[in-house]
């Protein structure tokens, strides 16, 4: 371990924030940024059976924001550093190795009105759920989703425009940031989680979601069953026309169902890990996860 690196783990062996893994190698892993949810603390953290996959990294830490900006900053090369969410991303400042997409990506996807519109643009309806204008859309059903919430919530199918008026005027939308896109029919969603590097796909796990009986839109309380699924060269192909024009790197989830042809029609993208692989049952996809995404990071 080079001494920059020694300073910043004593710093936070004294904080009690770095723990070891069991591991025999001499790299760090620190998470930037707070877990979402204490499963994704249970998930990463030293003691997670996802280590026993990387056994070149000996500890794991936690660093918040603001208390962790100095260790970040002083971290060496034996220091891997992994925002945790859109938010952490945009104010994480330079230090250690890591493989993660620039600012300017995080802020299209992560906003799913500018993310929309990025698709409309760029042509790209053929293989993304297209946006429709909120005072005039041109077909329903359709989808009105807050551009600022995630897991399903505030996002809700509309049949008509005496719908969307009655839905816009609640207050989960009345003055929010909102954007309406077109019903993509079918009865599973899916996720891919990929690792990417420069808009190429290295590393990807898909899962097929079956809602409740009645439901519509996604989320963990309407999920009636989940299972890993596999998706064709051509599905990776279609994901990669959403990557490649941004060189897209680091981890992200891309959300999608399939339309009556078969070829993907995406949601959303989130550039960050997603929430199902740090579920238990979605640990040994995580761990196969860090292992592609910290190799990358290292060089």
């Amino acid at each position: 371990m080079k001494p920059i690196d020694r300073v910043v783990e004593i710093w936070l062996e004294l904080s009690g924030r770095s723990r070891p893994t069991g591991g025999t190698g001499d790299l760090r892993v620190l998470f930037y940024g707070a877990p979402v949810d204490d499963f994704w603390r249970r998930a990463l953290e030293a003691a997670s059976p996802v280590w026993r996959r990387l056994p070149e990294v000996s500890r794991v830490a936690f660093v918040p924001r603001r208390f962790g900006d100095g260790l970040v900053r002083a971290a060496g090369a034996d220091t891997v550093v992994i925002p945790l969410t859109e938010a952490d991303l945009l104010v994480c400042p330079p230090g250690g190795r890591r493989s993660a997409p620039s600012p300017e990506v995080v802020e299209c996807f992560r906003d799913k009105r500018r993310f929309a519109a990025w698709v409309e643009d760029r042509g790209l309806g053929d293989v993304a759920a297209l946006p429709l204008r909120l005072d005039a859309p041109s077909s329903f059903p359709c989808v009105l989703k807050r551009t600022d919430q995630r897991n399903g919530r505030g996002v809700v199918r509309v049949d008509g425009p005496e719908e969307l008026a009655a839905r816009l005027r609640e207050p989960a939308w009345k003055g929010r940031p909102v954007v309406l896109q077109e019903w993509i029919d079918g009865a599973e969603e899916y996720v891919t989680h990929l690792v990417c590097d420069g808009g190429r796909i290295r590393w990807h796990r898909t899962y097929a979601y079956g809602l409740r009986a009645g439901e519509t839109i996604r989320s963990d309380a309407r999920i009636e069953t989940k299972r890993p699924v596999e998706v064709s060269p051509a599905d990776l192909a279609d994901m990669a026309r959403l990557l490649e024009p941004v060189g897209y790197t680091g981890p992200c989830n891309l959300n999608f169902k399939r339309r009556a042809n078969g070829r993907i029609a995406v949601f959303e993208i989130n550039p960050r890990f997603g929430g199902s692989l740090m579920r238990p049952e979605g640990l040994p996809d995580l761990a196969e996860a860090l292992a592609h995404l910290v190799a990358q990071a290292r060089g």
